[in-house]
């Protein structure tokens, strides 16, 4: 079948069009594109044409429950229109009830006075931003309810009850207190008892008494009084059923069986159960829906005693059945409420009964029951009073507090009773224009708001100042690179303009250049609120904006420092392209080596001395071997004189490697060498010296002989000790190349150091402990040697030996 858009949705974005912006800006004599010269703000920023597009969206987690506005959810008399809603040309019965995800979703109950406030909310709320959807719901009993995260809240979630007449509802509403807020929405309202009258005034039949044409009267009575229902049975019976087409004011779909106690669509009180008993009449009183102050009217009635059915027909039926009744001068008592455009429609023709006068410690016992103990039978509200004057409440779901912007206008959204008044004038005046127009309310409440701009613009706050914080989007390029490019985009654009804020207004309103930074991503993304004033002003220079380099040591044992901008300016580089003014670029520098390179003059040096002595010490050792019988070789122990050699061959080899960079072979070799160079020199002068002391110093006088072997198996030993030593730390902590970054003294900053380094320095003082001992033990034999004889005498050479390993040991 053929659609089209909805009534609902025909008037979106419809009201406030160039023409009306034209007309108030003409009549204020004011320019709407004017702006604030100190932020940039437009003066009049609600002067303009209709947004087409939503700029804010509601995040509200019901709206995404599976069961959200799912007509199997929803109760029969519900209906949603939502954005694009679709109904078909013939019937006009809804397709598609269209989108709601997002949207404030209004509760749009059945009477003249909600239609026309929900209108002007939802017009004014589309004009602020926002997307609107009605729920089209009977009365706003469970308003509360639907508001709430339970129950209805999941099936259909609204946000916004315009008109609430609390009390009566107050102890159905607040079961949900915790999860919605209330407050006046401007206008007051009260629900009366209307005895009807028509042209020819047959409520002044009764005031006639006995000579009334159209009811029997024993004297006057004043009908609009509820004692007078009390005292005597003739204005029951000038009201009754049989005076009353009980077709039209009782329809059973309305009041189902069992609800409120009714049957047949009327319930009744007590008294007129009494009453017919006695063979006796009750009056009738159309009402409307059941939820409409569930069961105050009914208990006020009843509790006074007053004989009485209590019909229910709808708000619409209630109306029909009353023009039905003026119009064939026929009598009836009613159910409504002020303010509503019925009232205005048949000014002059109702009249109100007067019940007891309100008192709120008596309306606050309300239950919001009746006949739950059965048809005819007493109730437990105990209600008896009149309905209050009541400030009618906006009801608003708290899931909306999380929106300060939008919260802040719906506490300033006021309708004044002056102002639903003349809403409701001209909705009658619309309806008499052109009866069969489907969007009247919204009609009316667009004449409103186009009339009043004075009133409501005050309601509205300006939209926050944009900042790139709140209302930019950046994205960071070269996260891996050197320098990061940060490019900035509004987070809600302007659907017509990209290149324009949709949010926010004023402020940073334009879009910033793109940023170059040498900052990482990684602090970028953490420190919004540092880098953003940067947009407006370079920040002063300071060290985070320029770094160093270290380079590796050169000839002259030193390595050179030089400074750098991070990001520097191409046309000078001694100036940065990030920052300004500050610090200046610290000038370059030197630190010393940790170690002597092998290109520099010193290391030269030492290598050829060490050359010379190593060739000197290879030519002693030949010429030792060759000329080894000579007398004072011979004495002097040549072997262990070779031995001595290679022990100064092997600290030579050790000045060699000395040099250079640490690395794991030299690391290994230096240590290596020099044990066993110092074991292979003064473990020779120990064994010497101990075998000249068995030798010489034997005091039985007998022959000693003391080989070589023997003592060159000391030497062993001692070379083995040192052997193990090594073999263990080279295996348990090998001495690796290790790198430590420290404070630096020569600048600001940080430098590294290489050097070779174990964990635990163990294995360094036990080869320590042990070299000592082999000292040691050299310097006591010397000591015990001193008297022998010059040829073998070799304790000053010991001793000598001893202090220079002493003074190069401090």
């Amino acid at each position: 079948m053929t659609t089209m858009t909805s009534p609902f949705d025909a008037i979106r974005g419809q009201c406030l069009d160039a023409a009306w912006v034209a007309n108030v800006s003409a009549t204020l004599g004011v320019n709407p594109s004017l702006r604030d010269p100190k932020s940039s703000r437009l003066l009049y920023p609600w002067l303009r044409s209709a947004l087409q597009k939503a700029r804010f969206k509601i995040n509200d987690p019901r709206q995404a429950l599976p069961t959200a506005f799912q007509r199997s959810c929803m109760d029969s008399g519900d209906l949603l229109s939502g954005g694009g809603e679709r109904v078909f040309v013939t019937g006009g019965a809804q397709a598609s009830q269209g989108t709601f995800q997002g949207t404030i979703t209004i509760e749009y109950n059945s009477w003249p006075s909600h239609w026309l406030t929900s209108a002007v909310l939802g017009v004014l709320l589309q004009e602020v931003g926002y997307d609107v959807t009605f729920l089209q719901t009977p009365g706003g009993l469970y308003a509360s309810q639907r508001m709430s995260a339970e129950g209805m809240g999941q099936c259909t979630p609204t946000h916004i009850n315009a008109e609430i007449w609390t009390a009566a509802k107050l102890p159905v509403l607040s079961i949900y207190a915790n999860e919605t807020t209330s407050m006046s929405n401007g206008y007051g309202g009260q629900y009366v008892v209307f005895p009807c009258v028509s042209k020819q005034t047959n409520l002044n039949e009764a005031l006639k008494g006995p000579s009334s044409t159209q009811g029997t009267f024993e004297r006057a009575y004043s009908a609009d009084f509820w004692h007078e229902y009390t005292r005597s049975q003739d204005l029951v019976n000038y009201y009754s059923p049989a005076n009353t087409d009980m077709p039209r004011v009782a329809v059973s779909s309305v009041c189902p069986n069992g609800t409120m106690g009714c049957q047949n669509g009327c319930s009744k009180s007590h008294a007129c159960s009494v009453a017919e008993q006695n063979n006796q009449t009750c009056l009738v009183v159309a009402m409307m829906e059941p939820v409409y102050d569930p069961g105050f009217l009914q208990a006020a009635i009843a509790n006074n005693n007053i004989p009485a059915y209590f019909c229910f027909s709808g708000y619409g039926g209630v109306q029909n059945a009353v023009v039905d009744a003026m119009t064939r001068n026929k009598s009836i008592t009613f159910y409504h409420f002020e303010p509503d455009f019925f009232h205005l429609q048949y000014e002059g023709l109702l009249t109100r009964i007067e019940l007891p006068r309100s008192q709120p410690k008596i309306v606050a016992t309300a239950t919001g029951t009746f006949g739950e103990n059965g048809y005819g039978n007493p109730a437990t509200n105990s209600v008896n009073v009149d309905f209050p004057q009541e400030h009618l409440k906006l009801y608003y779901a708290n899931v909306l507090n999380s929106d300060a912007f939008l919260v802040d206008f719906i506490n300033k959204f006021q309708i004044a009773q002056i102002d639903i008044n003349s809403l409701l004038a001209s909705l009658v005046k619309l309806n008499e224009d052109n009866p069969s127009s489907p969007n009247a309310p919204f009609i009316g409440a667009c004449d409103w708001v186009k009339t009043n701009y004075r009133t409501w613009k005050s309601w509205v706050s300006p939209l926050p100042l944009c900042s790139p914080k709140a209302h930019m989007q950046y994205t960071m390029t070269g996260c891996n690179d050197s320098s990061r490019m940060i490019t900035f985009l509004w987070s809600v654009p302007d659907p017509t303009n990209a290149s324009l804020p949709y949010q926010c207004d004023g402020g940073d309103s334009s879009l910033p250049s793109p940023l170059s930074t040498s900052r990482s991503c990684d602090w970028l993304n953490s420190n919004v609120d540092q880098w953003t004033p940067w947009l407006r002003s370079k920040p002063l220079c300071d060290g985070t904006f320029y770094n160093y380099s270290v380079a590796a040591c050169d000839a002259s044992a030193t390595r050179a420092v030089g400074f750098f901008w991070l990001l520097p300016q191409l046309v000078n580089p001694l100036l940065s392209v990030e920052c300004t003014g500050g610090v200046v670029l610290p000038s370059n520098t030197t630190v010393q080596c940790d170690y002597v390179p092998t290109n520099s003059s010193a290391y030269g040096a030492m290598t050829g001395l060490a050359i010379v002595v190593l060739l000197l010490l290879v030519c002693s050792t030949s010429l030792v071997v060759i000329f080894r019988d000579r007398p004072v070789i011979k004495r002097a122990q040549w072997p262990l004189l070779v031995c001595m050699i290679c022990g100064g061959i092997c600290i030579c080899i050790y000045v060699l490697l000395g040099a250079g960079a640490p690395s794991s072979g030299l690391c290994a070799a230096r240590p290596v060498t020099i044990i066993f160079g110092y074991t292979l020199v003064f473990g020779s002068l120990l064994v010497k010296g101990l075998r000249v002391y068995w030798v010489f110093k034997n005091k039985s006088l007998k022959k000693v002989t003391v080989s070589l072997w023997k003592i060159a198996k000391l030497l062993l030993i001692m070379l083995c000790v040192d052997a193990v030593i090594l073999l263990a730390w080279m295996v348990a902590d090998f001495p690796a190349p290790t790198t430590e970054t420290t404070t630096a003294t020569e600048f600001i900053g940080k430098v590294d150091h290489v050097s070779c380094h174990s964990s635990s320095f163990i294995f360094s003082a036990l080869l320590i402990f042990w070299k000592a001992i082999i000292t040691f033990g050299g310097v006591y034999v010397s000591f015990l040697i001193r008297d022998a004889g010059s040829d073998f005498q070799e304790s000053v050479w010991i001793f000598a030996s001893s202090c220079v390993v002493l003074l190069v040991a401090l």
